[in-house]
């Protein structure tokens, strides 16, 4: 409750961004296209097959890969820019993976906010895994959110606070663990809640303790963290404006 309202009071202070939007009129809501006619817009679209990697994008790092690609920081020859370039694992061999690349390309290409990352263009190469799309977009130089957290809990202060916690902890939990065992826990629901909560308890408990000897975390000021969890929202609120939901929302 007390985030929500520091939330709250800060956007009662700070406007909404420009959208670059304008609002569709009611008339016009009435005759959107259907779903059936957008996934038909969306098949009928063609991607560009060239080559640019090496040509006008070249690489420069590689910034990480997931399940589905792998990230390319890369200088823009022709724009004169750096710019991130997403290489996708899978290769377009039949229509179903097609429709999902060109669905994706489009969603990215219809986002126009200061706080989503600009979409610039995408094209399939062929490679040696087949054809593979390439989605070019803008480089935050300030890398993401996890990365902060992690270099932030990784100073040696915060660390030996951390430590002392989780060593207070294994010691006050150990006799309610002690007096459950896994299949137990299994087996009954409501006492795997209940004693999910009494550990809970129990860390809660040792971080106050600890941090009351020790002093806090060293962190960031109030209004930095302020002003990252409002971006966050503006960008959320304007992708669920567009009507699309985002279900893979973490800090990297």
């Amino acid at each position: 409750l007390q985030f929500l309202y520091l939330i709250g009071s800060y956007i009662s202070r700070h406007p909404a961004p420009p959208t670059h939007t304008t609002p569709m009129p009611k008339a016009a809501r009435r005759h959107a296209p259907t779903v059936t006619a957008w996934k038909e817009e969306i098949r009928a679209r063609e991607f560009d097959r060239v080559r640019k990697m090496g040509t006008q994008y070249v690489k420069v790092k590689r910034l990480g890969a997931g399940a589905f690609g792998e990230g390319w920081l890369c200088d823009d020859a022709v724009n004169r820019r750096q710019a991130v370039v997403k290489i996708c694992h899978a290769a377009l061999v039949n229509d179903q993976e097609e429709f999902a690349a060109k669905k994706e390309v489009a969603l990215m290409e219809a986002m126009d906010h200061p706080n989503v990352v600009k979409f610039y263009e995408a094209w399939v190469e062929d490679g040696d895994a087949g054809q593979r799309l390439h989605i070019a977009m803008e480089y935050c130089d300030a890398g993401d959110l996890g990365a902060l957290l992690k270099a932030k809990y990784a100073e040696a202060r915060n660390q030996e606070i951390l430590a002392a916690v989780a060593q207070q902890v294994r010691v006050h939990s150990e006799p309610l663990l002690r007096n459950h065992r896994p299949e137990d826990l299994v087996d009954d629901p409501e006492l795997c809640v209940r004693v999910h909560r009494e550990y809970n308890a129990i860390a809660e408990q040792c971080f106050k303790d600890v941090v009351a000897k020790e002093g806090p975390l060293d962190s960031w000021s109030l209004a930095t963290v302020e002003s990252w969890a409002v971006q966050l929202l503006w960008g959320l609120w304007y992708i669920h404006k567009k009507r699309v939901v985002h279900r893979d929302i973490k800090p990297d």
